[in-house]
């Protein structure tokens, strides 16, 4: 598998804003590389929600929380194509992270209505994705999210998309604000 390229998890933090004492949402947080990374920068005052549907994936990140002591993150299983199916309160996250979900999902608006509900006005929500014409690397063409369709997605939420950055030869990543 190649490796070269692919992106750095602290330059796509130092991308998106994580700061100490942020509360964060990382929605599909699979093994919890990015979680943990988050959790870490917010630091005591902050606090991580990492989430993902997939059993597997809240067993691996809590052995991690486990393993690093961490009381600032909490992993727990939701349905992020749903309405509420984070559990996360309105407005209560300053920053959501959506890292290679989109592109797994047939429920796009719904993932994103739901990050855009969980985050506080003027709060970012950030994700990650696939280049589309990156070749055979990474998951079907057809399943990957172009650039414009995730603007089209964040704007059809009521958010304002801010900028787009270099994720790494195979990603690329979005910031947008919550409007008040």
């Amino acid at each position: 598998m190649p490796t070269e390229g692919f992106h750095n998890p602290a330059s796509v933090l130092d991308q998106i804003g994580i700061a100490e004492g942020m509360v964060v949402a990382d929605l599909g947080c699979g093994s919890g590389e990015i979680a943990m990374a988050m959790a870490r920068r917010v630091g005591p005052n902050g606090f991580v929600n990492a989430l993902d549907v997939l059993p597997t994936a809240i067993e691996s990140v809590q052995a991690k929380i486990d393993s690093e002591h961490l009381e600032n993150i909490h992993g727990q299983r939701v349905d992020l194509e749903r309405s509420n199916g984070t559990k996360l309160s309105d407005k209560s996250q300053n920053l959501v992270y959506l890292g290679n979900v989109l592109w797994q999902t047939g429920k796009k608006q719904e993932v994103i209505r739901e990050a855009a509900r969980i985050a506080v006005s003027g709060g970012t929500v950030a994700a990650v994705e696939w280049n589309p014409g990156t070749g055979g690397f990474g998951p079907p063409a057809e399943s990957r999210v172009s650039e414009e369709s995730l603007r089209k997605l964040m704007s059809d939420a009521g958010l304002t998309v801010e900028r787009v950055f270099p994720a790494g030869s195979y990603h690329y990543g979005l910031v947008a604000k919550k409007n008040a």
